[in-house]
């Protein structure tokens, strides 16, 4: 084998170990880009979800607040009542 031959295939083998490394970097780059993608529609997931709970528990507040202002209103009613029948 020649001394030329010998260096051919080298670069041969060189510029085949730097394809595969580039295709390797290029298939992990799109996997931590999956990940990172899957992660941040998780974080969305738990935003919207947190939300809801916060909506329930406000309408659960404005729903007591109104049973309790009802309630109220009703009494004053009842007292009042009282007051014209003595």
């Amino acid at each position: 084998m020649s001394l030329e031959y010998i260096k051919y295939r080298q670069k041969q083998l060189e510029k085949k170990t730097r394809r595969a490394a580039e295709l390797e970097a290029k298939k992990e780059a799109a996997r931590v880009a999956k990940m990172e993608a899957e992660a941040r529609e998780q974080e969305e997931i738990a935003a919207r979800k947190k939300l809801f709970l916060e909506q329930q528990e406000d309408e659960r507040l404005r729903q007591k607040h109104t049973q309790r202002q009802e309630k109220l209103a009703e009494q004053k009613w009842s007292k009042q009542l009282i007051q014209l029948g003595n």
